[in-house]
């Protein structure tokens, strides 16, 4: 069982609800291959940047990332950590969804969103920890 992090720059229309439509079709195809492979994990949208996380084996998730790194709607995408896991976090879900919103009753996501991109590169086990929060995972 591995884990893998990475961040990428979504290179789609940037209208918002263009990127929002488009970046939903994304996770619909993308839990689909995800329940093949055996992957699970979860996507966050953040002002334009993707931060992702797949669990899985090794060589199942190096398998969907070079599916990801010849995709040209992600740029810069940059691999955070790749690592042995215990276990999966993200059990439920081949592929949870979270994006940032112009709702007034979701600023506290927006607020978090923002803080996990901020941290996601010097502290990915703080980062991790604050994505689970935001898809409702009970932590050990």
């Amino acid at each position: 069982m591995h884990r893998l992090i990475y961040t990428s720059v979504a290179d789609i229309e940037r209208d918002g609800a263009s990127l929002h439509e488009e970046t939903r079709k994304i996770v619909a195809i993308s839990a689909k291959k995800n329940k093949k492979r055996e992957l699970t994990g979860v996507l966050l949208l953040v002002n334009g940047t993707f931060i992702q996380v797949l669990e899985g084996k090794r060589e199942n998730i190096e398998d969907a990332f070079e599916t990801i790194c010849c995709d040209l709607r992600h740029k810069q995408i940059k691999v955070i950590e790749l690592e042995p896991a215990k276990g999966r976090l993200f059990a439920n879900w081949d592929m949870a969804f979270v994006g940032s919103t112009n709702e007034p009753t979701q600023l506290h996501v927006n607020r978090d969103l923002q803080h996990i991109a901020v941290t996601i590169d010097a502290r990915p086990a703080q980062a991790l920890r604050q994505i689970l929060q935001l898809v409702h995972v009970p932590r050990d």
